[in-house]
This record gives structure tokens, C-alpha cells and sequence, in this order.
């Protein structure tokens, strides 16, 4: 279920940041040289091209993570699609006429693309497409690929700030900077492992630069559209109601959230509990329950009412069909109020390549340190 809505911002396949790499000035490395011992490249702009651009306009360097494990599926299928044209997979089109740009990916050149650039465990990256049951019916994994291609994060301009290359590591400190304000607003360290020709990222640790994030606009408003808005609001109605009390939403669409939050996450994603005899998942009570909670004041009592939820067995059932994308979500402001961020988004439908405007709406979150919940979702107009 989260596979269609990935493939949004995810659809995201994603080429070059062109308009920024001809803006790219140097921050501390004279020359535009590397440091460190072993074969090392002319220039900043060959590291750029070679190793940061893909895992850039993919979104896989836009998040820390410390093993391939911890990449979300989403990024993952952008890295297969970056690297591998459309041209190349023709032949693996889900139908005759390929409407909505669906291809049935033979399970080896799809593992072999990943795995080659990530240390990512066959075991856990088949968690990615039991979600349909492709992968153990043809041995095959299904992508989207859009008509149009763009990037992950519109304007993901990236300079390098140092390279450090000893004969078996590359060390790659770049930044992410808006182009139109010129401030950088993550600083990312990027390691790669090296064996004579080949190379895979071993980890990525990105640090926001707080101080320079209020200046910002679109990527700004695109990294709090994936974190807050994306799991409310496609697949599920939780962003298209008016409430302030979460036990007044409607308790079955948490199954959609829950389905969404936890795709991806081992000891949650629902992939883990697919019905081997029948379709559909069975998710333990305390899971769902207990991920829901997290990020809404809602009671178990109200969780239970949904029709989702099977008493005697203490599980939550479903059936989550593979839709392929049907909604865009757009940030248009956010307001921050000390604990408290309120957050305007449109919402258009995607019928692959045409979109249309549903709605806006509003979104509130409090905060509490690194944790939050949703506050309340408030309608602003619908066409």
C-alpha cells in the first residue's frame, strides 16, 4: 500500500540537479582538491558526478542511516530507476499498452542493482514486494516509472566540502544548499567502501544547520511534506476531516497509517504479517496500537471500534491493493509556534501523468523534543 504512494514522491525518479551543479562554488578546499592518501579523482565535480548526485536525487542521502537496512524501500526502488533507464526494462511491462508506466522487474537484475551499490539483505529487501505477492509469484519486483522525470527535491543543489580517499574508503562531507539564498541547510557525511573498481555507500549521516533552515522554501517545505504530511494524508483520510480530538477519526483509516508509518521498519512493517492462506494481513493488536499511539492521543478502545479489528484474535486484518499513486501533496506554509507547527498543504489527485487540485487543508503537530503528534486537521476548501 505505502509502494503506490511511494512511487510519488517516489515516482521519483530522478536525473541530474544540473541548474545546480554549474552553481557550485567551493567552501574550504582550495583548488577544489581532495585530501587523503590513494588514487583520488582530478576534482570536486567527478566525486559529485560519480557518488553524491545518485544518492541525492534518489532521497537516500537526505536521511542518516548507518546500514542499507535502514533505507526505506521508496529510495531504493528511485536508486534502481536513477541507474537504470526505462529503455533497459521495456520488455518487462506489466501490459500490452503500459498505461500507467508499470514494469515486473526480474527479482535478479533488480536485487543485482541494489546490492552491487548497498550491503542491503536479501532477506530484508524481499520484505519490499510481499506487500503485492509479485515477488513470490513471478519472481519479479514492480515498479513505476513516470512519464516525466524530476527530482526528488526540486532544487537539491549540493557542494562538496571536503573528499578524503584512502585506498579502501572514500569520506565525503558535502552540504545541501538552496540555490536562490545560497545557505547551505544540511551538512552530510557520506562513507563508501572501496574494492579495486567497485564501491558501495556504507552509511550517511546528515545534520541539519537549524539556524539556516527558516530561510528556506521548497526544500524546506518538501522535507516537512514527506515526514508530517505524506503519512496523514495519501492513503488514508486522517488530513481530509475536520477534528481536533483523534478519537473523533474515523478509526479504521490508522490501519492506512500504520500501513504507511511502518513500511519499511522491521519489527512493524506489516509485510511480516501477510496471510500466507488468504488475502490480506493479520497485524497484532499491541503493533498497531502501539505505533498509532505514538503519534496520536487516541484510546485503544476508540482503535478497537474498527471494523479492522478481530477481538478474538487480537489482530487488526486488511487488504491493501497496489492502487499505483493517486495523490500529490504540495506544502504551501508552515507556521511555527514554539512546540506547536501548523502546516497548509494542497492535495491533487495523479492519474500518472495529470494531476488535479482536490482540496487544502491544514494540519497541526506538537512537539515534544525529537517526538511529536498530531494535534488536529482542519479543511480549508474543497473543489
Amino acid at each position: 500500500m505505502r509502494k503506490y504512494i511511494i512511487i510519488l514522491t517516489t515516482l521519483v525518479l530522478l536525473l541530474t540537479i544540473s541548474g545546480c551543479i554549474n552553481n557550485m562554488p567551493n567552501k574550504t578546499i582550495p583548488n577544489n582538491k581532495t585530501s587523503g592518501s590513494g588514487n583520488k579523482m582530478a576534482d570536486f565535480n567527478e566525486y559529485k558526478n560519480k557518488f553524491v548526485d545518485p544518492v541525492v536525487t534518489t532521497g537516500i542521502a537526505f536521511f542518516s542511516w548507518e546500514n542499507a537496512n535502514e533505507i526505506s524501500f521508496e529510495y531504493l526502488d528511485n536508486f534502481f530507476r536513477y541507474t537504470t533507464p526505462r529503455d533497459n526494462i521495456k520488455n518487462y511491462a506489466a501490459t500490452p499498452d503500459n498505461i500507467y508506466g508499470y514494469y515486473n522487474i526480474p527479482q535478479e537484475l533488480y536485487e543485482k542493482v541494489i546490492t552491487d551499490r548497498f550491503d542491503v539483505s536479501l532477506p530484508h529487501l524481499r520484505l519490499r514486494d510481499l506487500f503485492t505477492g509479485n515477488l513470490i509469484a513471478s519472481k519479479s519486483y514492480r515498479l513505476q516509472y513516470p512519464k516525466t522525470v524530476y527530482n526528488y527535491i526540486d532544487t537539491a543543489c549540493t557542494r562538496i566540502i571536503n573528499v578524503d580517499e584512502s585506498k579502501n574508503e572514500i569520506k565525503i562531507d558535502f552540504a545541501y544548499y538552496e540555490l536562490e539564498t545560497n545557505k547551505d541547510y544540511k551538512n552530510v557525511a557520506l562513507t563508501i567502501t572501496k574494492q579495486g573498481d567497485s564501491y558501495k555507500y556504507k552509511s550517511c549521516n546528515v545534520t541539519d544547520i537549524k539556524e539556516n533552515l527558516a530561510d528556506l522554501t521548497l526544500n524546506y517545505k518538501e522535507a516537512y511534506n514527506l515526514k508530517y504530511i505524506k503519512p496523514v494524508a495519501v492513503d488514508t483520510a486522517i488530513a481530509y476531516t475536520n477534528w481536533t480530538d483523534a478519537n473523533k477519526i474515523n478509526p479504521k483509516h490508522f490501519d492506512s497509517f500504520y500501513a504507511f508509518t511502518s513500511y519499511g521498519v522491521p519489527e512493524y512493517n506489516f509485510n511480516q504479517f501477510k496471510n500466507q492462506n488468504s488475502v490480506g494481513y493479520s497485524i497484532p493488536q499491541e503493533l498497531l496500537e502501539n505505533l498509532v499511539m505514538r503519534y496520536f492521543d487516541v484510546s485503544v478502545g476508540h482503535l478497537r471500534e474498527s471494523t479492522f479489528y478481530n477481538a478474538s484474535g487480537k489482530i487488526y486484518t486488511g487488504f491493501y491493493s497496489d492502487q499505483g499513486p493517486r495523490t500529490i501533496t504540495v506544502v504551501q506554509s508552515i507556521t511555527e509556534n514554539g512546540a506547536n507547527i501548523s502546516i497548509v498543504f494542497a492535495s491533487y489527485s495523479q492519474e500518472y501523468e495529470e494531476k488535479k487540485l482536490l482540496g487544502v487543508y491544514e494540519i497541526g503537530i506538537k512537539t515534544n523534543g525529537e517526538d511529536y503528534k498530531y494535534s488536529y486537521a482542519k479543511v480549508i476548501s474543497k473543489q
